[in-house]
């Protein structure tokens, strides 16, 4: 009965078992996505869109979807009656479960689905069926060992409890798991309609049911979970999409041969599961999903229950899938808090978490190449807390109105940044922080008109404001408590820069800042006692005014070195400001300082002026008592002024 029945189905034009097969390649011997999901109370975290890369498939034919079926699961095989075995089961029904109560399927009602199923029971049989069973008269033993196994353990119960006669949409699926020995490490699946058959004292009886069959394979002395769920979610999605047969997916004509499953046209086919090559996969709760085509989002989907998306961008070298992803999350709406970080779980150390407002996901290591933010009208504050070598953030602002801060650190350490961070707005403003003020080990960081870079630690690159309100308008850099020494090469025009060189701990942490060049306001705010260098020889590359204060238990000294300058030039000086002025060749600069307020109070208590070897006109009209100023000058200058002798000077011979 049932041999006639199959080929009968065949013939009339049904999908055939080879078309319905799920052709696996093995996926990635580690799974290269893993994303766990947090329960929340009012806000669901992303659903995830697997952009596709050669173009979208179309779907035809009916959306007549399965109607919340009754599943059942078969354990073939005498390697499931073993201790591991049965602890692998158990794992199976466990994440069978969470699959079908999850939101996975929910994305399935596009196709005329109510996205629900139901897990029934399990139980085990010694019969087992040949691996691969897609292929000729092979796939009638999943049919010959349903129709027998169904029947013994309904008289095994006790009872009759046989298949409903329910149409197609309606009907259960029976999925039969063959254990390793049997599946000779073959992991692949496939799906099909059956139907169940069984004389009894009032005629014949006949059932439709549908069919799934998955191979397994060795992980270690147990079964990879992983790599079943994987392919379970795969052929849930399909069958369940469309009982029938009736549906239909066409790939794009862009999608290389190469990488078509012959005869797949299910919705979970092709791009994601490209012939021979690991999968598309994502990791929803603790189990490993394949996402399948969404005729609404024109992608490929694993839903979570939530409108708001993550994208990932699958990487391809040609025709060959790489495993890994570009990760993309867009901020909208007025606020937008969004932490990057390591995961917390030991299964995923050294990958990427994401924290979306009260969301959160996590990815395997290797997993994601790229992290690119995209900020629209807003306040967003987006925190890197930490980020793998080899992973590359890139925030973007893209509109007038977003009014973003990034900052790069966690607690004031940079010591988890060890991928590279790239900081821009094309429209709106961007405040740029990177906090390294917790760290207790001493660094060199270097700071240019596009770049901040601690040694052995973050490198963080930025595009510089070019007006005053649109871009990186703003740059903070904090540093740590073991004494670093500061170098700024430059600052972009429309980006002041702000320096906290460092606090002291336990004596040590006396910093050097060396501003060497800048076309913005350079504004160093003192916490220890530090050294503040402003020129190198030459005022000429310092193209903007320089602040210098001292805010908490500090003495400052401030050095302005102009010394191999060869223009003579007018200089005043004043208790909180010293002014070169413009020449034919060189800029005017300011440089404000903060003396302190009482013999005790912090502040810069030392400014030491190294002037050029021409003649120049200096200018004294105050000075604070509780500053000490020096100057190093040259025999031609010219000093004057109403505080001219409160001021020590010490000329140099020309």
């Amino acid at each position: 009965m049932f041999m006639s029945f199959f080929q009968s189905w065949i013939s009339g034009g049904g999908r055939s078992a080879r078309s319905a097969r799920r052709r696996a390649a093995s996926p990635p011997k580690k799974p290269r996505t893993r994303l766990t999901l947090e329960a929340l109370e009012d806000r669901l975290v992303p659903t995830v869109v697997f952009n596709p890369v050669f173009g979208a498939e179309t779907y035809t034919g009916s959306h007549d979807g399965m109607q919340n079926p009754p599943v059942h699961l078969i354990f073939s095989g005498d390697g499931w009656n073993t201790t591991q075995g049965r602890q692998d089961e158990q794992k199976i029904i466990t994440a069978t479960k969470n699959i079908l109560s999850g939101p996975y399927l929910s994305g399935l009602t596009q196709y005329g689905s109510d996205g629900k199923a139901t897990y029934v029971d399990s139980w085990n049989t010694s019969m087992s069926v040949p691996v691969d069973p897609s292929s000729g008269t092979d796939s009638d033993s999943v049919q010959n060992l349903l129709q027998i196994s169904i029947s013994l353990q309904s008289l095994g119960n006790g009872t009759k409890d046989l298949p409903g006669n329910a149409d197609l949409r309606h009907a259960p699926i029976y999925v039969v798991i063959s254990d390793t020995t049997t599946s000779n490490g073959y992991n692949g699946g496939w799906n099909a309609k059956g139907t169940y058959s069984e004389a009894t004292a009032y005629g014949r009886y006949n059932a439709n049911m549908h069919m799934i069959w998955l191979g397994t394979s060795q992980n270690g002395s147990s079964v990879n979970v992983d790599f079943l769920t994987a392919g379970l979610s795969h052929e849930f999605a399909e069958k369940i999409s469309d009982p029938t047969g009736k549906g239909n997916i066409t790939p794009p004509s862009t999608l290389p041969a190469l990488l078509a499953t012959p005869g797949g046209n299910q919705n979970g086919d092709y791009e994601p599961a490209p012939a021979s090559q690991a999968h598309y996969t994502y990791r929803l709760g603790a189990d490993l999903v394949q996402p399948y085509w969404s005729i609404k989002d024109n992608a490929f989907i694993v839903p979570d229950g939530n409108a708001q998306k993550i994208y990932l961008q699958p990487v391809w070298n040609g025709t060959n899938f790489s495993g890994q992803y570009d990760l993309g999350i867009s901020l909208s709406g007025n606020t937008n808090q969004l932490t990057i970080d390591q995961s917390a779980s030991p299964l995923q150390a050294g990958g990427v978490a994401v924290k979306l407002n009260s969301g959160s996901a996590s990815f395997d290591t290797s997993a994601i190449r790229n992290i690119n933010v995209s900020s629209g009208d807003g306040q967003h504050s987006v925190n890197v807390a930490s980020l793998p070598s080899g992973v590359t953030l890139n925030v973007t602002g893209g509109s007038a109105k977003s009014n973003d801060t990034v900052t790069v650190g966690s607690n004031g350490s940079l010591a988890n940044i060890s991928g590279t961070v790239n900081v821009s707005n094309t429209s709106g403003r961007t405040k740029l922080i990177v906090s390294d003020y917790n760290d207790s080990a001493g660094q060199y960081v270097d700071v240019t008109a596009d770049q901040v870079r601690f040694s052995g630690l973050a490198q963080v690159n930025y595009t510089g404001a070019w007006s005053a309100t649109s871009g990186v308008t703003s740059l903070e850099v904090l540093g740590g408590k073991g004494g670093n020494v500061f170098n700024v090469y430059g600052t972009a025009a429309n980006t002041p820069l702000t320096l906290s060189p460092g606090s002291q701990s336990f004596g040590v942490g006396s910093n050097t800042v060396d501003i060497f060049g800048s076309s913005s306001a350079v504004t160093v705010t003192s916490t220890a006692n530090d050294f503040v260098v402003v020129g190198n020889g030459s005022l000429a590359g310092i193209g903007g005014p320089v602040n210098v204060s001292n805010v908490s238990g500090g003495a400052d000294s401030l050095t302005i070195n102009d010394f191999a300058d060869s223009n003579a030039r007018s200089i005043n000086i004043s208790s909180n400001a010293v002014k070169f002025a413009a020449t034919a060749s060189d800029p005017a600069v300011t440089i404000n300082y903060t003396p302190p307020s009482s013999s005790i109070a912090p502040g810069v208590k030392q400014l030491t002026i190294f002037d050029g070897p021409a003649a120049n006109d200096i200018t004294v009209d105050s000075v604070s008592p509780l500053a000490l100023v020096t100057i190093d000058g040259d025999t031609q200058d010219t000093l004057t002024g109403a505080a001219a002798d409160q001021v020590q000077f010490i000329p140099f011979q020309t």
